[in-house]
């Protein structure tokens, strides 16, 4: 749970906010890594009730420890956090209509300047149609799929070539499609651990090459 995040830099600076951490985890499967950024205090409530009791995912919420607003009700906050995603009617003016702005917002300090920025473009341009999304579960929507038509177009894989060129002229040549490790040549796990350890061998120790 990261509770001192980049939207409120106070003392803690970049050791404490650094606004990759997000960046590391989604490069993971999103039926494995789910991020939640609630909104409010009754959105953190169903969340952290809804990691608490999860199994065999990693879950990351982002939420500050200072005094907020609180935008629903639990009701109202369990069922937005179960969708993961929906539009706030009671901020919007579109009234279903076709929106000429379209507000997306995730996270406790991005879902306050998003509603502010909506109060000032009402005051501003009165019959503007605004339509306010609010995010919670950042991987609810992320489908990885394959699509036949672009795999059609790099059938014949991405050729890794090496050339070695000795000192007396002799040639040696060698080529595959897909590198080590690519999903149409993958890696065992000794393959792996091997891999792994061939990198660090040399930043070891006797005592814990040997424990390895």
């Amino acid at each position: 749970m990261l509770t001192s995040h980049v939207w409120r830099q106070d003392h803690n600076g970049f050791t404490h906010q650094d606004p990759g951490f997000i960046d590391h985890v989604v490069n993971k499967k999103a039926d494995i890594v789910r991020v939640y950024l609630p909104p409010d205090a009754n959105c953190l409530l169903s969340v952290a009730d809804h990691c608490l009791r999860s199994r065999h995912y990693v879950n990351v919420i982002v939420a500050g420890k200072q005094p907020a607003l609180q935008w629903l009700n639990i009701d109202s906050a369990i069922k937005h956090c179960t969708t993961g995603i929906g539009i706030w009617e009671w901020a919007s003016t579109d009234n279903g209509a076709e929106p000429d702005a379209v507000m997306i917002c995730a996270g406790d300090v991005p879902t306050l300047e998003t509603l502010a920025a909506v109060d000032l473009l009402r005051q501003h341009f009165p019959d503007i149609r605004i339509r306010v999304v609010n995010v919670v579960d950042l991987m609810k929507r992320m489908v990885i799929r394959s699509d036949p038509s672009w795999n059609a177009k790099a059938s014949g894989g991405f050729p890794c070539t090496v050339r070695l060129t000795t000192r007396d002229g002799q040639e040696s040549r060698s080529e595959i499609a897909y590198a080590s490790g690519h999903a149409r040549n993958k890696m065992n796990k000794e393959q792996v651990i091997a891999k792994f350890y061939s990198c660090v061998d040399g930043r070891l120790t006797t005592d814990q090459a040997e424990n390895r």
